[in-house]
């Protein structure tokens, strides 16, 4: 006979040797019989029958261990000397977090020990329910349990099936550990689906080791694709992911991620994967000109050494230039990204100084790898950056500030000559905007570099209108130098208030210094000045029983950079292809601190409008709270004897659950717009958003991209590209507390269109013990759609 049998039979023997009616002992008596109990016993009614040595409890019977645990029942009865006995209507085991339900069960009162039949044991939410008949609670937070079944599921008792379980012969559990199972099944609404010999379950109810759920997803790229992770909590503050995968189209790919923390605010985070012999790679094709063995890594390290100090890392690498299109190891952003950047760095700030210092390495992300640029990119190690705040100089009024930087660039090869070609000056080759020497131009008709192309079908030449010979830097063109630079920038400065009016004066020089292997040696001397005058004014109106707050500030602003020759001089940091206009005229310093070896004369007037509403505050202790500007700029461009671009632009928060924004930028030289963006964003009661903004851009550079193009595996410059014309959407909408919907996205309104975005839903189950997430996503790189799909158990962790 088995041993729970054979224990219930016990307790029943023991039931019925209880006498029908035993006499009330004295409370003395009672008391000195259990004076040795590691427990105590309350209830409504206790009798003793001495020549049994029986206790029977009747009515809110509560028994209480030193230890914290507890048993509650209807009735108990049990032996004075052994004190094991029975209990009997909504019996309760707790024991720490766990509970352990039934409605007859044998127990040890010393040790709480039992054996219950048809018994449920709930572990604390959100960790497992298991019921089973019978459940043996062995020791502290051990069990050992028969015909069970296990769900995080806490539905209302309706007599259906759980959404889920997992059912097993016979499991042997620690609370706060794992469970060991054999002969289960997982089951979906009693539906068995999936069978397994023996499993190892974790019933915790916080991180835990063990496999979460796994997720599916398909695209044209990469075909199925399944991952089965694995989390390990490998000590109190180490975490590791073990990303197992397996694409139909490129074979197994295992990965893993992990997270380590150490003191309050230092962490390590980092991961890897690789995917040997990815049956997609043809060395020979050109499309995928790279090895088969295709892999990545990242690792980002934050540590405060002190107080104002910090020191870093942020390392991205890549096997090839398409990893990151075809794979989602490393965020969503570098899908479109030019460059993979990698730092270590440190940061020192003290009072009114400022130091950093970094190591930077880029990878070159916009080309195939046989025309990849790595090679003429500048690295830069170190880069060194120091600067002090304006200090008071002794009893005269002036201030004075300082800033320094020194960097090493580097070049991985020597690019004294390349492709037949000699840089010009030693600064740069004169390739065009597609950064392609002519002997590695792919052939128009076939896209493939054969060492023939076609020249007069190259739209980065000049015969084709491009600027490829044209004798001037472009972007997108290569560099060819490298060496070191110091760039030195003292400044004085004069704040001085007139009455209701506010200037600031500075005046600055600033020296550059190049050591170039190429160009040479050589130096740059600019003088820089800037003045500022402005003022505030302030009311207080009503807007419809709303107190409003008007701060109006007008300001006017001269800016001077004086600049000699540079065309000499090494060619580290290019000029942006494209002016940023409306950053200049919100701030004057980009172009007296403006970092590039190419720096233009410029003089500059600046005038703006600036207005900001605030409510009135809610109390005492409170503080007003802004919501809305108000912003109107342009000025006076004398180096080009034009008018600047007009700008305005506005923000309000806080109404009707609206936030919105605008801006427009007017050319008034050519009578036309130059910017355009507008957006409103919404959050509803119950979790509901909407965001959608529009963005209009006339000009942008138009330098080499690969990933913007799908026809040509090498990309070109497009004449069609030359502008931003984009929709942008984000929406969450709550349609019942089981059903959502989601999408974010973004198209493009250009003749050239592209779009790109997800949609997707979650249900959940009624009582939140799963969760269902598909989405479907419109890729433009690569041009193919992906399904992907998540379900989340509740207690069984979930996919990162």
């Amino acid at each position: 006979m088995p041993r729970a049998s054979q224990s219930v039979l016990a307790g029943l023997f023991l039931l019925a040797l209880l006498p029908a009616g035993s006499a009330a002992q004295e409370r003395d008596s009672f008391g000195k019989q259990l004076r040795d109990a590691p427990f105590t016993l309350h209830a409504d009614e206790v009798s003793y029958e001495p020549k049994r040595e029986l206790y029977e409890a009747t009515g809110n019977v509560r028994v209480e261990q030193e230890g914290g645990a507890t048993l509650t029942a209807d009735w108990l009865a049990f032996n004075a000397t052994t004190r094991v006995g029975v209990a009997s209507g909504n019996v309760r085991i707790r024991d720490g977090e766990d509970t352990l339900v039934a409605d007859f069960t044998t127990v040890d009162l010393d040790t709480l020990v039992a054996i219950a039949t048809d018994a449920t044991l709930d572990a604390g939410t959100p960790g497992f329910v298991v019921t089973g008949d019978p459940v043996h609670k062995t020791g502290t937070n051990t069990y050992q349990v028969d015909n069970a079944s296990f769900t995080t599921c806490r539905c209302p008792p309706d007599g259906r099936c759980p959404p889920w379980d997992i059912e097993a012969k016979h499991a042997e559990i620690r609370v706060g550990g794992y469970a060991v199972v054999r002969d289960a099944t997982f089951n979906i609404r009693g539906i068995p689906i999936l069978y397994m010999p023996w499993m190892i379950l974790p019933v915790k109810t916080e991180r835990q080791t063990g496999f979460l759920i796994p997720s599916l997803a398909s695209d044209s790229t990469n075909g199925l694709e399944l991952e089965i992770p694995f989390f390990w909590a490998a000590r109190d503050n180490l975490n590791v992911l073990l990303r197992p995968s397996y694409y139909s189209k490129r074979g197994y790919k295992p990965g893993a991620e992990f997270e380590y923390l150490f003191g309050e605010e230092a962490f390590t985070r980092g991961g890897a994967a690789i995917l040997p012999n990815d049956r997609e790679v043809e060395r020979s094709d050109p499309r995928t000109p790279y090895s088969d063995d295709r892999w990545t890594y990242c690792l980002r390290q934050h540590q405060p050494l002190g107080e104002g100090l910090l020191f870093g890392a942020d390392v991205e690498r890549v096997s090839d230039n398409d990893y990151v299109v075809e794979f989602e190891d490393l965020p969503p952003e570098t899908r479109h990204s030019r460059y993979l950047e990698s730092s270590v760095w440190g940061i020192a700030n003290r009072g009114a100084l400022y130091l950093d210092g970094q190591l930077m390495h880029f990878d070159d992300l916009q080309s195939p790898d046989n025309l990849d640029r790595d090679d003429f990119i500048l690295h830069r190690l170190p880069d060194v950056e120091f600067a002090s705040l304006p200090r008071h100089l002794g009893r005269l009024p002036f201030w004075a500030g300082v800033g320094a930087r020194y960097t090493h660039f580097y070049q991985q090869g020597d690019r004294g000559r390349e492709g037949g070609t000699a840089p010009l000056s030693g600064q740069f080759f004169d390739t065009g905007i597609d950064g392609l020497f002519d002997s590695d131009e792919p052939n128009p008709q076939t896209g493939i570099v054969d060492g023939a192309p076609d020249n007069s079908m190259d739209n980065a030449a000049t015969v084709a209108g491009g600027t490829e010979g044209n004798g001037i830097f472009d972007e997108g063109e290569l560099l060819a130098d490298d060496g070191h630079r110091l760039d030195l920038f003292p400044r004085v400065s004069l704040p001085w208030r007139f009455g209701p009016l506010e200037t600031l004066s500075e005046v600055g020089f600033r020296e550059t210094l190049y050591w170039a292997d190429h160009a040479g040696s050589e130096r740059r001397e600019i003088w820089t000045a800037r003045f500022d005058v402005r003022s505030r004014f302030q009311r207080s109106f009503e807007l419809d029983s709303l107190e409003l707050h008007h701060l109006v500030e007008p300001k006017l602003a001269f800016v001077l950079v004086s600049t000699p020759s540079q065309s000499d001089n090494p060619l580290f940091i290019p000029r942006g292809a494209v002016r940023p206009v409306r950053q200049i005229n919100w701030d004057g310093r980009l172009l007296t601190r403006n970092p590039s070896d190419r720096i233009e004369d410029e003089r500059l007037l600046q005038f703006s409008l600036g207005s900001r509403f605030f409510t009135a505050p809610a109390g005492a202790g409170h503080v007003a709270q802004q919501v809305g500007t108000l912003r109107l700029g342009s000025g006076y461009d004398f180096q080009r004897g034009r008018m600047a671009d007009i700008f305005l632009s506005g923000t309000f928060t806080h109404w009707a659950r609206l936030n919105v924004y605008g801006l427009i930028g007017y050319d008034p030289k050519n009578t036309r717009l130059q910017e355009t963006g507008a957006g409103l964003s919404w959050q509803g009661q119950g979790g509901h958003e909407l965001a959608l903004s529009y963005r209009y851009l006339r000009e942008f550079s138009d330098s080499f991209q690969n990933f913007n193009f799908d026809d040509n595996i090498f990309g070109k410059a497009d004449d069609d590209v030359n502008r931003v014309n984009q929709l942008n959407l984000r929406a969450r909408w709550i349609l019942t507390q089981r059903l959502e919907l989601f999408g974010d996205g973004y198209v493009s309104l250009n003749d050239s269109s592209s779009s790109e975005g997800t949609v997707g839903l979650v249900i959940r189950s009624r009582c939140d013990c799963w969760e269902l997430v598909g989405e479907v996503a419109r890729r433009t790189r690569p041009d193919d759609t992906r399904f992907q799909l998540h379900v989340n158990l509740t207690g069984l962790g979930r996919t990162f």
